[in-house]
């Protein structure tokens, strides 16, 4: 993935976690809070939220894409009455099938 989208990613999972942090903690210190400070509470916790959830998205993001996988190729060579093929398997790169004859 490129650094756009694993940043677009987080920005839409720290966004959701954040609204949602702010409704639930808002709803909450209603019942604890009065008047500005009800906002104020809910907004450090949206912010806490929403920061969190960013990171993880990227770290995450980053962590899983490692190394990007290949399309498989497939080399052979001509031997007297056999042919030897080599599968590169579509896994990471320093992964290797195991060589198959063919008679």
């Amino acid at each position: 993935m490129n650094l756009r989208t694993i940043l677009l990613l987080g920005l839409i999972a720290g966004t959701v976690a954040g609204v949602m942090a702010y409704l639930i903690t808002y709803n909450e210190y209603q019942h604890h809070f009065k008047g500005r400070r009800v906002v104020i509470e809910s907004l450090k916790s949206a912010a806490v939220a929403f920061l969190f959830f960013l990171a993880l998205t990227i770290v995450l993001c980053l962590l899983l894409d490692g190394t990007p996988a290949r399309p498989a190729a497939a080399v052979s060579l001509a031997l007297p009455n056999k042919s030897l093929i080599f599968l590169n398997s579509p896994v990471r790169s320093n992964q290797h099938s195991p060589v198959i004859f063919i008679e």
